[in-house]
């Protein structure tokens, strides 16, 4: 008949296209393509080899390759290739297709859930890592970003469900721990936040985060008594419960030099350098110790006044280094001790809290 393909014709062009399929002619030319980063051409190459597989009249030839793990591991490199090209919506078809295919589902799930989330699709995100969670139950990741999406959510309560099953799974994970020790402390249930953060220590003494955990409680406890006792119009009272709130401030001292004793930074030419250098090394490469610093102990609304004031005092005390300790170790603490102490000058005068920048300890 016109138009139709004689079959002794058919037969040539399917073993002509299954020569092409198992010799990877295409294949190679795709991974030669991937390395020059031509994206759109690598795609190509990947597509159109997997849908060999799929032309009709292959369907009732013999010694057709199976769809098997290789056949699926070029989907997935096809995949990739529209991801690294941009290709944001058909990337998040291609691996929507051989998400449950037993090749590289893990890393496949992933790929997704940030595919949907810089895609701005919520919906499909918070489904997708849901899925990925239960599949793959030991991979924090899901846990990780579904927790952050109900913390920054205000969903608090949403995220602590989510630890307390991670926990039952996993009761040794010192970070789930921690994790959930800062999730009840966003809501106020500061006993059980600070039994997390001890038991995460107790499973991983050296996990810095659970020592810091531990020290902005007690900081904040201070924090509060001493708000409550600034209220106070008898002055003698007053005066007697901001002592109070003094002496646990202290309290959080010994765990803050924790974290500075388990912080691993090690810079010994700093007596070497002059003013300018640790200035602006201050401000480029400690800027995250400063602002973690100024984020805890600052109001609402004053964290870049404090932020100025330890960048001041980081000029204004460089003499005072002597080098027996790690630069991070300093900064860290002329920020501590700034920050408390541009707490003090915003009370009355009455009440006295002075630290010494230059007592420094190896």
């Amino acid at each position: 008949a016109k138009g139709k393909v004689k079959p002794k014709f058919t037969k040539k062009i399917a073993a002509s296209m299954l020569n092409i399929y198992n010799k990877y002619i295409l294949v190679n030319y795709g991974v030669e393509k991937y390395s020059a980063q031509e994206w759109v051409e690598a795609l190509n190459a990947f597509e159109t080899h997997t849908a060999i597989l799929d032309l009709p009249f292959l369907a009732t030839e013999k010694n057709v390759p199976a769809k098997d793990t290789t056949y699926y591991q070029f989907k997935y490199y096809a995949a990739t290739c529209a991801w690294a090209g941009e290709m944001n919506d058909k990337a998040i078809a291609m691996f929507e297709e051989i998400k449950d295919k037993e090749y590289n589902e893990n890393g496949i799930y992933q790929a997704l859930c940030q595919l949907y989330l810089d895609t701005k699709d919520t919906v499909n995100y918070i489904a997708t890592l849901e899925k990925g969670l239960a599949k793959f139950p030991d991979e924090f990741y899901y846990l990780g970003n579904l927790i952050n999406h109900y913390v920054f959510g205000g969903q608090p309560q949403k995220a602590t469900e989510l630890l307390d099953k991670a926990i039952a799974n996993d009761p040794n994970n010192a970070q789930l721990y921690s994790v959930r020790g800062s999730m009840l402390e966003v809501l106020e249930d500061i006993d059980g936040a600070m039994a997390n953060f001890d038991k995460a220590i107790e499973l991983k003494p050296d996990f810095k985060e659970a020592w810091l955990g531990k020290a902005r409680l007690i900081y904040n406890k201070a924090f509060k008594m001493e708000q409550k006792a600034l209220e106070i119009r008898d002055f003698k009272l007053s005066d007697q419960e901001v002592a109070k709130a003094l002496e646990v401030y202290k309290e959080s001292i010994p765990f803050f030099e924790k974290v500075i004793e388990l912080d691993s930074e090690d810079f010994e030419t700093m007596k070497t350098q002059t003013r300018e250098d640790i200035f602006t090394e201050a401000v480029l490469a400690h800027r995250n110790i400063i602002y973690k610093v100024c984020y805890i102990y600052a109001p609402k609304g004053m964290i870049e006044d404090y932020y100025q004031e330890v960048l001041c005092n980081l000029w204004q005390n460089f003499d005072q280094f002597d080098g027996r300790s790690k630069r991070s170790t300093w900064i860290y603490r002329v920020a501590l001790y700034t920050c408390i102490s541009f707490i003090r000058r915003k009370r009355p005068a009455s009440i006295s809290l002075s630290f010494d920048l230059s007592s420094e300890e190896d």
